[in-house]
């Protein structure tokens, strides 16, 4: 189980955006493992009367182990993760993650090298509504 997957982050205009993923990971099969995670967003604007939270998505993730390493071979994997537009701080569509990943034991370190390639969507300020705060403190988003 993960609890503690923590990100602060200060944005322009004095903004302070704070994101909590809690998630959970299993070995549903061999060298195979499922995970589900729940991203839960704050929100902190300079001069608004409250703060803005909720949740941001689910993100549902598969990674693969494709062999174990040996000393001539680095080990080699495959994950993959979907982002869900589910919650009232969620993007507008879903979004994924493809990454080939490789490990090797050196000498003196660990070497990693990860690749991936993806989509990614952003909420964005609507004109018109008053119903919830924008990242910038004026309300319609």
């Amino acid at each position: 189980m993960d609890l503690f997957g923590i990100r602060l982050e200060r944005l322009s205009g004095g903004i302070t955006r704070t994101r909590l993923d809690p998630g959970i990971t299993w070995g549903a099969f061999p060298q195979t493992e499922v995970g589900v995670r729940l991203p839960v967003v704050w929100l902190d604007v300079p001069g608004a009367s409250a703060r803005t939270a909720g949740v941001a998505g689910v993100a549902v993730r598969v990674m693969r182990a494709l062999n174990l390493e040996t000393p001539g071979v680095p080990a080699f994997g495959v994950s993959t993760e979907a982002l869900l537009p589910v919650g009232g701080l969620a993007a507008p569509r879903a979004s994924y993650l493809v990454k080939a990943m490789a490990t090797k034991r050196g000498a003196h370190a660990r070497w990693h090298v990860n690749v991936g390639a993806g989509s990614y969507s952003v909420r964005t300020a609507a004109a018109g509504g008053t119903d919830s705060l924008c990242a910038d403190g004026t309300t319609g988003c």
